[in-house]
């Protein structure tokens, strides 16, 4: 335990120091901050649109803070050969997997925090909004878990090319079993879609946007299942990418 704290630690002092993350963070506040102008050239949608295009600018750069820093965090240490310093210790590869995983996930949380305290600044506050940017940040660590899975075996370019793939294909994976189900489609194509909606990571389930604009309802359970799955998918992709680390050889 104390091992994986101190290389988590020391992959936070470095991913905080990327000169890429600072210019994603630059961007994104200034992003957020243009929320205020869309707001004010919208016709009696001032409200809305703050926050439509708010938490829209969180996610983009959460995942673009998730994708193009986590790609890099197992590449930089191969190509600098600290890896090979770090496994001559006793230190298992899946310390090593996992330290870059809890790193990485707390300058997320902190870049979270930031761009959503700014967000805050511009729109009324309301605990929805709360839930909305938290289950934000879960997906976040959702996509770190599949960053890291394809960093274990691919370049850095291949890793995020997959990874914005995986994502993508994850937000639409409930619209493609509704069309399924209610248009008259191919066995095969229905059992791709259910195929594809059970075991592919659900994005969706954790986007709330509509729920905050709407006030859609979601219980406490709906909040359960989508945090439950979203820790199942995190461990086994984990699991999976600390397997196939294991029995790379450098």
């Amino acid at each position: 335990m104390k091992t994986l704290l101190a290389l988590s630690k020391n992959t936070f002092k470095e991913t905080i120091r990327d000169r890429i993350l600072f210019v994603i963070i630059f961007f994104a506040i200034i992003f957020i901050f243009s929320s205020q102008l869309a707001g004010e050239i919208s016709a009696r949608q001032n409200e809305k649109i703050i926050i439509d295009f708010g938490l829209a600018m969180i996610n983009i750069f959460g995942v673009l803070i998730t994708v193009f820093v986590g790609t890099n965090l197992v590449y930089k240490e191969i190509e600098r050969k600290t890896v090979f310093i770090l496994l001559s210790k006793p230190i298992p590869r899946s310390i090593f997997i996992l330290s870059k995983f809890f790193g990485l996930g707390a300058v997320l949380f902190l870049a979270t925090f930031l761009m959503s305290v700014i967000f805050f600044l511009l729109a009324p506050f309301c605990w929805s909004f709360v839930l909305a940017v938290l289950m934000m940040f879960f997906s976040f660590l959702l996509l770190l878990a599949v960053v890291l899975f394809f960093s274990s075996f691919m370049q850095p370019l291949l890793s995020a090319f997959a990874s914005f793939i995986v994502f993508i294909i994850g937000h639409i994976t409930v619209d493609m079993k509704i069309f399924a189900e209610n248009n008259d489609v191919s066995p095969l194509f229905m059992k791709f879609t259910d195929f594809i909606y059970y075991l592919w990571p659900n994005f969706e389930i954790l986007n709330l946007k509509n729920i905050v604009l709407y006030d859609f309802v979601f219980t406490t359970s709906d909040a359960f299942y989508a945090l439950l799955t979203t820790f199942v998918y995190i461990f086994v992709l984990l699991f999976c990418g600390v397997l196939i680390f294991s029995r790379r050889e450098f």
